[in-house]
């Protein structure tokens, strides 16, 4: 939320007789402009933000670790997805990858 946003929504709420203080909790997008902008405006509501975002940032976190370690580690070459398949579903060759994946001390099986 930008400040030029912020005021073109508190002056939505005033048309719809809606007052600030009614407000304790934003639920919103993890851009930064809308997470600096709802931080300086409305520095006493809590923010919670889309799942969708913390698993995405989780995601390439472990990917960019994954990718770093699979140049010692060869096992890790076309694991990217393998931890996010059900381990009931995995085939007989997935199975052996995913145990060789978690014999050595890896960061990405830590990660």
């Amino acid at each position: 939320m930008t400040l030029v946003s912020s005021l073109l929504f508190k002056e939505r709420l005033r048309t719809r007789f809606i007052e600030l203080k009614q407000i304790n909790h934003f639920f919103m997008d993890m851009f930064p402009a809308f997470r600096r902008g709802a931080e300086k405006c409305y520095p006493d509501e809590d923010l919670t933000f889309y799942m969708f975002h913390f698993i995405k940032d989780m995601n390439d976190a472990l990917d960019k670790v994954r990718c770093d370690e699979q140049k010692v580690y060869r096992e890790l070459k076309s694991s990217r997805y393998l931890c996010l398949y059900n381990p009931i579903r995995l085939s007989v060759d997935q199975e052996r990858q995913m145990k060789a994946l978690k014999e050595p001390n890896l960061k990405t099986v830590y990660a």
